[in-house]
């Protein structure tokens, strides 16, 4: 009884703990070399699916899937299996071996690919949007002096409207695109006009296609939204706390740019990737 109550001063309910005590023997099993074999022929497990079989060649991959795409070419699963068997033999021979039957192999290898290939993108640029007036003081004599890399837009209430993102499209977006694409947006009246599926239809030539996301999903279906703005803000906050004080108004707008700027470089791009894989239920296998 002691026990149970100790586990209850971390939060872990009675009945949670009775259920564990009678499967206790099976759980110990699972942990003893040879344990209980599971249905699929492996074995049971307190932990993760196990040690996958790595590899110190992905550099040479994304190489190889870039020089793929500069030629003009789709990269498919078929594309990096030949270069597996031409430049990895042995460690392909050794992760087919790892599976349990030939047929779970093709699956997981095939599924590899197209894990390696999704998860080597990159960050997008920055679009900053500065409250002020388009063509004045701040566009004329402040915009010059900002740090490169991010691309910046005057609004008079630093708000996404339709110029804005009309530039969105053709100066950030567009340069990006290198395949056929999918744009996920809210429905903001200016990310669905038709003046926008116009721009996607004749002027993003590798193919890109704008789609809405169901009215009032955005809390659970915009992966910014679930899984990037909140880590961005609070690292938003720590870099507030270390920096100097600043007087003018310029001056805190320069802060708060060079601020997003040093967030976003720090965040990890594997970060912006699960918050996809969050948000639209896209998971490995």
């Amino acid at each position: 009884m002691c026990k149970c109550k100790e586990l209850c001063t971390h939060s872990i309910p009675e009945a949670t703990f009775r259920c564990w005590m009678s499967k206790a023997s099976t759980y110990m099993a699972a942990t003893k070399p040879g344990g209980r074999p599971t249905k699929n022929g492996g074995r049971a497990t307190l932990h993760a699916q196990g040690k996958g079989v790595s590899n110190n060649f992905s550099r040479e991959l994304v190489d190889f899937m870039e020089s793929v795409r500069q030629g003009e070419h789709f990269l498919t699963t078929a594309h990096l299996v030949t270069w597996l068997k031409t430049y990895q033999p042995d460690w392909l021979a050794e992760y087919m071996s790892s599976k349990p039957t030939d047929e779970r192999a093709y699956k997981s290898l095939v599924q590899w690919c197209l894990r390696f290939a999704n998860r080597h993108g990159t960050k997008m640029p920055l679009l900053l949007i500065v409250k002020g007036q388009p063509g004045g003081d701040i566009e004329t004599e402040e915009i010059p002096t900002y740090p490169p890399g991010p691309f910046y837009a005057l609004q008079k209430t630093a708000y996404m409207n339709q110029r804005v993102w009309n530039m969105y499209l053709r100066e950030v977006l567009k340069p990006e695109l290198d395949c056929p694409s999918i744009l996920l947006a809210d429905n903001l009246k200016c990310h669905v006009s038709k003046k926008i599926y116009k721009i996607m239809r004749q002027e993003m030539y590798s193919g890109a296609f704008l789609q809405p996301l169901p009215t009032n999903t955005t809390s659970v279906l915009q992966p910014l939204d679930v899984g990037v703005m909140g880590p961005f803000k609070s690292m938003c906050r720590t870099e507030w706390i270390k920096e100097g004080k600043v007087v003018t108004v310029a001056e805190k707008r320069l802060a708060m740019i060079k601020r997003a700027i040093k967030v976003w470089n720090d965040m990890k791009e594997d970060t912006i990737r699960k918050s996809f894989e969050k948000a639209l239920n896209i998971f490995e296998v």
